[in-house]
Protein backbone atom coordinates (compact mmCIF):
# COMPACT_ATOMS: atom_id res chain seq x y z
CA UNK A 1 0.00 0.00 0.00
CA UNK A 2 1.50 3.70 -0.80
CA UNK A 3 1.17 6.63 1.59
CA UNK A 4 0.51 9.00 -1.79
CA UNK A 5 -1.65 8.74 -4.54
CA UNK A 6 -2.09 11.74 -7.55
CA UNK A 7 -4.64 11.98 -10.53
CA UNK A 8 -1.55 14.44 -12.01
CA UNK A 9 -4.59 16.57 -13.59
CA UNK A 10 -1.85 19.63 -12.58
CA UNK A 11 1.05 17.94 -14.33
CA UNK A 12 2.93 18.00 -11.42
CA UNK A 13 4.58 14.15 -11.56
CA UNK A 14 6.82 13.91 -14.05
CA UNK A 15 7.96 10.82 -16.02
CA UNK A 16 10.77 11.93 -18.29
CA UNK A 17 13.90 9.62 -17.57
CA UNK A 18 11.87 7.42 -15.39
CA UNK A 19 12.29 3.26 -15.66
CA UNK A 20 9.56 0.84 -15.90
CA UNK A 21 11.05 -2.10 -14.52
CA UNK A 22 7.61 -4.12 -13.83
CA UNK A 23 4.12 -4.20 -15.93
CA UNK A 24 1.41 -6.17 -14.56
CA UNK A 25 -2.54 -6.23 -15.97
CA UNK A 26 -4.80 -7.36 -13.79
CA UNK A 27 -8.34 -7.09 -15.31
CA UNK A 28 -8.49 -4.23 -16.77
CA UNK A 29 -5.78 -2.67 -15.26
CA UNK A 30 -2.36 -2.01 -16.23
CA UNK A 31 0.24 -1.19 -13.86
CA UNK A 32 3.64 0.14 -14.58
CA UNK A 33 6.39 -0.33 -11.76
CA UNK A 34 9.09 2.10 -10.80
CA UNK A 35 11.93 0.77 -9.08
CA UNK A 36 13.43 3.64 -8.65
CA UNK A 37 10.69 6.05 -8.75
CA UNK A 38 9.20 9.04 -10.55
CA UNK A 39 9.79 12.66 -10.14
CA UNK A 40 6.72 14.72 -8.31
CA UNK A 41 6.66 18.46 -8.53
CA UNK A 42 6.23 20.37 -5.55
CA UNK A 43 6.37 24.21 -4.13
CA UNK A 44 8.06 25.03 -7.43
CA UNK A 45 11.30 22.37 -6.52
CA UNK A 46 11.61 18.86 -8.29
CA UNK A 47 11.84 15.54 -5.75
CA UNK A 48 12.29 12.26 -6.67
CA UNK A 49 10.34 8.92 -5.32
CA UNK A 50 11.08 5.76 -4.35
CA UNK A 51 9.56 2.53 -5.61
CA UNK A 52 6.09 3.83 -7.32
CA UNK A 53 3.82 3.07 -9.40
CA UNK A 54 1.22 4.38 -11.91
CA UNK A 55 -2.62 2.66 -12.98
CA UNK A 56 -4.38 2.74 -15.72
CA UNK A 57 -8.17 2.30 -15.55
CA UNK A 58 -8.29 0.77 -19.09
CA UNK A 59 -10.90 2.17 -21.61
CA UNK A 60 -11.80 -0.93 -23.28
CA UNK A 61 -10.30 -4.78 -23.53
CA UNK A 62 -6.58 -4.22 -22.91
CA UNK A 63 -5.53 -5.17 -26.98
CA UNK A 64 -8.06 -3.11 -27.82
CA UNK A 65 -6.37 -0.17 -25.11
CA UNK A 66 -2.90 -0.84 -25.81
CA UNK A 67 -0.86 0.12 -29.31
CA UNK A 68 3.04 -0.64 -28.50
CA UNK A 69 5.63 -0.12 -31.21
CA UNK A 70 8.73 -0.74 -31.33
CA UNK A 71 11.10 1.35 -33.87
CA UNK A 72 14.08 -0.50 -35.28
CA UNK A 73 16.94 0.93 -37.37
CA UNK A 74 18.60 -1.58 -39.76
CA UNK A 75 21.11 0.87 -40.68
CA UNK A 76 19.57 2.33 -43.36
CA UNK A 77 15.85 2.85 -42.87
CA UNK A 78 13.53 2.84 -39.25
CA UNK A 79 10.95 0.31 -39.85
CA UNK A 80 7.84 0.42 -37.37
CA UNK A 81 7.34 -2.92 -35.57
CA UNK A 82 3.59 -3.88 -34.50
CA UNK A 83 4.32 -5.68 -30.65
CA UNK A 84 1.30 -7.38 -28.84
CA UNK A 85 0.62 -6.22 -25.17
CA UNK A 86 1.23 -9.67 -23.75
CA UNK A 87 4.85 -9.42 -25.98
CA UNK A 88 5.84 -6.07 -24.43
CA UNK A 89 5.09 -7.33 -21.29
CA UNK A 90 7.47 -10.57 -21.78
CA UNK A 91 10.10 -8.22 -22.83
CA UNK A 92 10.25 -5.88 -19.63
CA UNK A 93 9.37 -9.54 -17.59
CA UNK A 94 12.67 -11.24 -19.12
CA UNK A 95 14.41 -7.69 -17.99
CA UNK A 96 14.37 -4.93 -19.76
CA UNK A 97 13.10 -1.52 -18.87
CA UNK A 98 11.26 0.89 -20.72
CA UNK A 99 12.95 4.73 -20.42
CA UNK A 100 9.82 7.40 -20.38
CA UNK A 101 10.75 10.37 -22.54
CA UNK A 102 7.98 12.16 -23.57
CA UNK A 103 4.17 12.20 -22.78
CA UNK A 104 1.09 13.69 -24.21
CA UNK A 105 -1.97 12.94 -22.68
CA UNK A 106 -5.45 14.38 -23.83
CA UNK A 107 -8.83 13.30 -22.03
CA UNK A 108 -8.76 9.44 -22.17
CA UNK A 109 -5.59 8.91 -24.11
CA UNK A 110 -1.69 8.79 -23.29
CA UNK A 111 0.99 8.66 -25.64
CA UNK A 112 4.52 7.76 -24.41
CA UNK A 113 7.73 7.89 -26.56
CA UNK A 114 10.58 6.19 -25.15
CA UNK A 115 12.99 3.35 -24.82
CA UNK A 116 13.35 -0.14 -24.21
CA UNK A 117 16.47 -0.90 -22.55
CA UNK A 118 18.29 -3.73 -22.28
CA UNK A 119 22.44 -3.79 -23.48
CA UNK A 120 21.20 -1.59 -26.18
CA UNK A 121 18.24 0.75 -26.84
CA UNK A 122 15.14 0.54 -29.39
CA UNK A 123 13.05 3.52 -29.99
CA UNK A 124 9.09 2.69 -28.59
CA UNK A 125 5.81 4.70 -28.37
CA UNK A 126 3.36 3.27 -26.26
CA UNK A 127 -0.63 4.17 -26.89
CA UNK A 128 -2.78 3.87 -23.68
CA UNK A 129 -7.06 4.61 -23.66
CA UNK A 130 -7.60 4.81 -20.21
CA UNK A 131 -10.65 6.40 -18.24
CA UNK A 132 -8.54 6.74 -15.01
CA UNK A 133 -4.95 7.26 -14.47
CA UNK A 134 -3.48 6.95 -10.57
CA UNK A 135 0.58 7.68 -9.16
CA UNK A 136 1.13 6.11 -6.39
CA UNK A 137 4.54 6.73 -3.80
CA UNK A 138 5.53 6.46 -0.37
CA UNK A 139 8.34 8.84 -0.01
CA UNK A 140 9.75 11.61 -2.10
CA UNK A 141 14.00 13.13 -2.16
CA UNK A 142 15.63 15.13 -3.12
CA UNK A 143 19.61 16.66 -3.84
CA UNK A 144 19.28 19.52 -2.26
CA UNK A 145 18.49 21.08 0.84
CA UNK A 146 15.51 22.35 1.85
Amino acid sequence: MYRYSDNNENYNIILHDSRATEIILNNNILLFVFGDGFYVKRNNRLYYTDRSEVQFELTFKPESSVTVYVFIWDGERMFREDVSLKDFMERIKSGMEFEFLDCYRNDREFLFKGYLWRDGSAECEIIISADKVTYYWNNVFTDYPE
